[in-house]
């Protein structure tokens, strides 16, 4: 495979709006003096519009580095840019049962924070509804402690 910079170059004739690359042209379906589209695999300029059918026509299947199987995926943990099977990443330890706990340990962030919890939490009453910055208290309080009741159902006190 050669050195190719994704950020930096196209093979595309069509519009590649990462480059600042804006063709305009006309449709094959009337549309005229619109910006057009090509793919890696058909260089018919398309607008928007004929685009999207396409690409929803001939979705994307990414195939196994390995062996060449189709529903190949990448690692979520690490982004390397390589795309196994389910075989092949169970093979190299990637089993994905228990990798997203795993997240915190290897320094990638998977957007899982740990619930807030109320200040007072374990002080005698038991906490109830959201639990949020009170600027009054300079405190993380819940709905009951900060005497205060949600605008939402009573399940959500």
């Amino acid at each position: 495979m050669p050195d190719f910079d994704w950020r930096t170059e196209t093979v595309l004739k069509g519009t590649v709006s990462r480059l600042q690359q804006w063709v305009r042209g006309d449709c094959a379906c009337g549309a005229e003096d619109v910006l057009v589209y090509d793919t890696h695999g058909d260089e018919t300029l398309m607008c928007a519009d004929c685009s999207r059918r396409r690409a929803v026509a001939n979705p994307r299947k990414e195939t196994c580095d390995d062996c060449g199987a189709e529903g190949a995926w990448r690692d979520p943990i690490t982004g390397a840019n390589d795309f196994y099977c389910a075989q092949h990443h169970a093979a190299r330890g990637q089993v994905f049962q228990n990798r997203w706990a795993d997240a915190a340990r290897v320094g990638r962030s998977l957007g899982i924070r740990e619930k807030p919890k109320c200040a007072v939490a374990d002080k005698g009453t038991d906490c109830k509804g959201e639990v949020k910055w009170r600027s009054a208290d300079s405190m993380l309080l819940c709905n009951k402690h900060a005497g205060k009741q949600s605008k939402g159902p009573e399940w959500h006190q």
